[in-house]
């Protein structure tokens, strides 16, 4: 995954999108959100185990991953966009931090900076891309290139904090 400042722009616009979106869909069609969030909600079938579907469109993700139940602070809409919003900021200002050099750190010294200066946690992280998919189809997005940069850092993201 290569992140650079126009990425990181173009993510940004991205996040303001979304949330321009999910404003509208809250004004008119707000069951469509509370439909996803319960989905959320439920996201293990009754007998504990993860749906068939889930793991055929998830083969990166561990399985131990997907078992787990994504956590209450990012389940409404409103709020993951939110925290994109502020891990953008952070990758932004870390980017100008490094002005363009090359730096290489442990995920784990990673993680620790960004839920120190974003107060995301990690479990959150964990969930960037599943969570963003979820909301570009309940948002009913057609034009996803318009969210490729957004997802190159969904996807950074849940990598990094997945292992």
């Amino acid at each position: 995954v290569s992140l650079d400042q126009n990425s990181l722009d173009q993510s940004a616009t991205s996040v303001q999108n979304l949330s321009t979106r999910v404003a509208t869909m809250e004004r008119e069609n707000n069951q469509r959100l509370k439909d996803e969030y319960q989905r959320l909600c439920n996201s293990l079938t009754p007998n504990g185990q993860v749906e068939t579907d889930t793991i055929l469109a998830n083969p990166m993700i561990p399985a131990d991953l997907l078992e787990e139940q994504m956590p209450g602070n990012i389940r409404k809409a409103k709020h993951f966009v939110s925290m994109l919003n502020n891990l953008v900021q952070y990758m932004k200002t870390k980017l100008s931090d490094l002005k363009q050099d090359a730096d290489a750190e442990m995920p784990s010294f990673f993680l620790h900076w960004l839920e120190e200066r974003t107060q995301i946690d990690k479990r959150a992280l964990k969930f960037t891309y599943t969570r963003l998919n979820s909301l570009l189809r309940t948002l009913e997005v057609t034009q996803l290139d318009e969210f490729n940069a957004l997802q190159d850092l969904a996807d950074f993201i849940t990598l990094v904090s997945s292992y």
